[in-house]
């Protein structure tokens, strides 16, 4: 156990595989007696999940960040710093690790690990140019999949490196049997004996949701999809529905903090990301006993073997997608078989293994 304090930093706290990640660590590290910190850096950022943090309300701070060059911000992340003196800072996501890196000046001994979970094809190559050289104020680099931490070698090049793959909380492991299908179906409007897909991810260009509702247009009319999301496609796949007949078999909701349920109620989950790392939703889905049918990018192939937790399919190839889903969606006893292999499989990696790895790290 370290003796100075743990600092988890980030944009914010809204909707986000990164944001989930942090409440995660801070509630296991602190269920350990650890002294752990939260802080959020981005002027009006959400934080829908503050209110799952079970740490105590004086450890979850808020310092302001207009711009990266925001002197008032760093003044009062300095006093912040001044105050919990921590050890080792753990930071998420571009704008909150250029800001803890730079911190280094005023903090030479606190140790700055970074999370990385994005390749290089999200970042610009200012971007790209800022994380190579503040790697040199870096301890260390962890990705989120051995995938990210080869296509990031340049941006990590003057820290250590190490792959810690995201957790999976113990609640998506709970039985089902008391989940209430028939009123959850009656809710979001959708037939009994309807085969439920299920989507999660921001509706952005990476995510390949124009592939999937493609796809799924091709499937009998017996097949709903739910997506949780919000993004600025929005839009456009809501006129898609229509479009291509959709209309009632196509349930958008939006962002949700907690989507535990909609593991419960859906049949089937299915990724079609361009590109990833390891996300979040296909664990949880995973430990949930749902099939996956996810595109074999990124570190998803780290997680998932082809025919045993699901299916891995080519990224916007539809008909492969298409002859996976149909697949699925008319075998019951196929379902349940891979998605109690994908139950077995996310056992390794729940939250309590995470953070023994993490500490280990930092």
């Amino acid at each position: 156990m370290k003796k100075g304090a743990i600092l988890l930093a980030i944009n914010d706290l809204g909707f986000g595989g990164g944001q989930r990640t942090v409440v995660e660590e801070a509630n296991e590290l602190s269920k350990r007696g650890i002294d752990v910190h939260v802080v959020t850096t981005l002027a009006g950022g959400a934080h829908s999940l503050a209110r799952y943090l079970s740490i105590r309300k004086d450890h979850i701070h808020h310092v302001s960040f207009r711009s990266l060059f925001d002197v008032a911000g760093y003044r009062s992340l300095v006093a912040l710093y001044k105050t919990i003196k921590p050890e080792v800072v753990v930071s998420n996501l571009f704008h909150t690790n250029t800001i803890t890196r730079s911190m280094k000046f005023c903090f030479p001994r606190v140790r700055v690990i970074v999370r990385e979970g994005n390749i290089p094809k999200e970042k610009s190559i200012y971007v790209s140019i800022i994380d190579t050289v503040l790697s040199l104020l870096t301890y260390r680099v962890i990705s989120n999949a051995v995938y990210v931490q080869r296509a990031l070698k340049i941006q990590t090049l003057f820290a250590k490196k190490a792959v810690l793959y995201n957790g999976v909380s113990a609640q998506f492991f709970e039985s089902n049997s008391e989940f209430d299908f028939k009123a959850a179906r009656i809710r979001e409007k959708i037939p009994l004996e309807a085969v439920i897909f299920f989507a999660a991810g921001s509706l952005v260009e990476k995510k390949g949701y124009r592939d999937l509702l493609t796809a799924f247009s091709r499937l009998s009319p017996h097949c709903h999809l739910i997506i949780v999301g919000e993004g600025y496609l929005r839009s456009e796949l809501e006129r898609f529905v229509p479009e291509h007949g959709l209309i009632g078999r196509v349930h958008f909701l939006g962002n949700i903090s907690d989507m535990s349920h909609l593991y419960h109620l859906a049949d089937v989950f299915v990724l079609t990301s361009h590109w990833e790392g390891v996300p979040n939703v296909v664990l949880e889905a995973m430990a949930s006993a749902l099939p996956v049918v996810v595109t074999n990018v990124g570190g998803i192939s780290e997680v998932v073997d082809d025919g045993v937790e699901g299916y891995l399919v080519p990224s916007g190839d539809i008909r492969a997608i298409t002859s996976r889903l149909s697949e699925l969606s008319h075998d019951e006893a196929l379902r349940t078989r891979l998605g109690m292999n994908g139950r077995k499989r996310a056992h390794t990696f729940m939250w309590p293994a995470h953070v023994d790895r993490l500490l280990e790290l930092i």
